[in-house]
């Protein structure tokens, strides 16, 4: 079932894709976790983020585990769901937790906390929009700062 799913995954067309996708869910098949993690990813990119989360639902270790945990919070971002996205982000780091992280924070109208998330990531044109939107003139002012610190930088 492994290899088959994973040939389905990464060849079929979108329709043969989603028929065999949809068929396997609630079946009892041993799928490995990248497998699922695989198919998951596929139906968050397809638009299909609740049957994805069914593929999603058992635990997972080691790598298959952070991206099951990061493919829980992409659909979850994708039924506008943005604190679960968060719990799901909880005790993870790395650029790409960051960046899930700020897309949650804007759907739930936390401009400051997207403002951070922004600037850990060096998106500084981001994070002033998210300063501006928050009315957090202080934190503007800081964010044209630095960009202008790098602005010199780049012009030297």
């Amino acid at each position: 079932t492994n290899y088959l799913l994973t040939a389905v995954v990464e060849t079929a067309e979108d329709l043969d894709f989603l028929t065999h996708a949809f068929a396997i869910i609630g079946k009892s098949y041993p799928l490995d976790a990248k497998v699922e993690n695989d198919v998951a990813h596929r139906l968050i990119a397809l638009g299909f983020p609740k049957p994805a989360q069914q593929y999603l639902s058992s635990a997972a270790t080691g790598d298959a585990g952070r991206s099951r945990r990061m493919l829980r919070a992409e659909a979850a971002l994708s039924m506008k769901r943005p604190r679960q996205a968060e719990a799901e982000l909880l005790g993870l780091t790395g650029l790409d937790v960051e960046q899930l992280r700020s897309r949650a924070r804007i759907l739930s109208n936390d401009h400051r906390g997207a403002r951070i998330s922004y600037s850990t990531l060096g998106k500084y044109e981001q994070a002033a929009e998210q300063a501006w939107l928050d009315s957090d003139w202080e934190a503007l002012n800081v964010i044209d700062a630095e960009m202008m610190k790098i602005n010199n930088v780049l012009i030297e």
